[in-house]
């Protein structure tokens, strides 16, 4: 019905009764206590509550086809290498863990956090066994995860609106999020400096908190002492950034734990974005 937007037509695409697919939508609703669908006399749209409960509902059946391939292949020698960018160890990465060791508590870990650039270059010489990463310019590599809104931050008391040319606390290069804002700005006809520019996180972090610039960066990846700057701040709106999965070429033992990988992340982005409501 997501795709389709239509019960009948959805019933008729199952091989069902229409009537049947009605209600067991309206107890899935009556359970959950959540609209998934708005209504009217041609068509339905999904909500935000539906949305996410469609996220957990993929993730559910693509986990069991996962697992039935997992196991048919052999189990990768040593440690699973993952290679991510630090924003996903900060907020998704200790649940991801947590659910798949459950599932899966045979496996071990080698965890690298580096730059979206460096990681895809690691993976492709062999170095990362399966990369999570923002996709990279121009480009889509694997399965896409999820798309998140990108903010602009700034220190706690920033004087509004940021006047040019626009301070700039970014990653070192290169790095998307540099082609980001200098695109957006450039589009809007505003002029920048880079202020502060490093690989570390936690030093982005301290330049933005002691107010030497502003930096953007994914709404839940909100970096400690700062704050989101509003319509206020004169700056132009960012665009959505998105987070992809890959995985080393030509092993399919890899490719089902990326999958089983991917079928985790699904989960809990979603119930991270129940939570941020």
């Amino acid at each position: 019905m997501a795709e389709i937007g239509s019960v009948s037509k959805a019933a008729k695409a199952l091989g069902m009764s229409q009537p049947w697919v009605s209600q067991q939508l309206r107890k899935i609703e009556d359970e959950l206590g959540r609209t998934l669908f708005r209504r009217n006399a041609h068509h339905m749209t999904i909500t935000p509550d539906g949305e996410a409960f469609l996220a957990f509902a993929r993730a559910m059946l693509s986990i069991g086809d996962a697992a039935r391939r997992h196991f048919l292949e052999p189990r990768p020698d040593g440690p699973l290498r993952i290679g991510l960018v630090e924003g996903v160890a900060r907020t998704l990465l200790m649940r991801v863990l947590g659910i798949f060791s459950r599932q899966f508590p045979q496996f071990a870990f080698d965890i690298v956090c580096a730059p979206s650039h460096r990681l895809f270059a690691d993976l492709d010489e062999g170095r990362h066994d399966i990369v999570i990463s923002p996709a990279p310019p121009g480009a889509m590599r694997g399965h896409l995860l999820h798309q998140f809104p990108l903010v602009w931050i700034g220190a706690a008391g920033e004087q509004l609106p940021v006047s040019d040319p626009v301070p700039l606390v970014l990653p070192a290069a290169p790095d998307t999020l540099r082609e980001i804002a200098f695109g957006t700005l450039g589009d809007a006809g505003r002029h920048w400096r880079i202020a502060v520019q490093s690989d570390s996180l936690a030093a982005i972090e301290a330049a933005v908190a002691a107010g030497l610039g502003v930096s953007l960066t994914v709404r839940s990846v909100l970096l400690h002492e700062a704050v989101i700057l509003d319509g206020t701040s004169g700056l132009p709106n960012l665009p959505m950034r998105s987070l992809t999965i890959d995985h080393a070429a030509g092993d399919s033992g890899t490719e089902a734990l990326c999958h089983l990988l991917r079928s985790t992340f699904a989960q809990v982005i979603a119930d991270r974005l129940l939570d941020m409501r």
